[in-house]
């Protein structure tokens, strides 16, 4: 019995149509020349040269915090609540951090609250903060719209 895939039957674009789409370019020749007329800017969030493989304890004591009785619990708070306060959009798109990068804030707090909460193409407001992701990256860069004031 052979049915009619129902998907091929309902599509929105006629059958010899191709969609393609270039992205944001990754190759040092075509980020050269869309710098000047870029839309997009790159900034970067970098851990400081500390050990941030500690435990959650260790990382609240170098953010100054006392000691709460659940350090992991607080120090999921903290970035959740500093995530919210960044003038970001709620999502952004991830890339390989490089030295050219720009830092907007320098505050450790900002660096976890975003490295946290990336995965390897994508950084989310609204994301469950992962600590582990620490010990794989230490910095993460995002782009950002060139018409947002950070």
């Amino acid at each position: 019995m052979n049915e009619p895939s129902h998907l091929l039957h309902n599509m929105s674009a006629p059958s010899r149509f191709v969609v393609s789409y270039r992205g944001i370019a990754h190759s040092a020749d075509d980020q050269q020349k869309r710098s000047k007329n870029s839309k997009v800017r790159v900034i970067a969030f970098r851990m400081v040269s500390r050990d941030w493989l500690a435990s959650p304890t260790e990382i609240l004591k170098d953010l100054g915090v006392v000691e709460p009785a659940d350090p992991e619990a607080a120090l999921i708070r903290l970035i959740n609540e500093r995530a919210n306060e960044l003038p970001l959009p709620d999502g952004c798109l991830v890339t390989e951090c490089k030295a050219e990068h720009a830092q907007a804030w320098q505050d450790e707090l900002a660096q976890l609250a975003v490295i946290c909460k990336s995965s390897s193409a994508v950084w989310l407001r609204s994301k469950r903060p992962q600590l582990s992701l620490l010990a794989e990256r230490p910095a993460v860069s995002l782009y950002l719209p060139n018409g947002l004031s950070v």
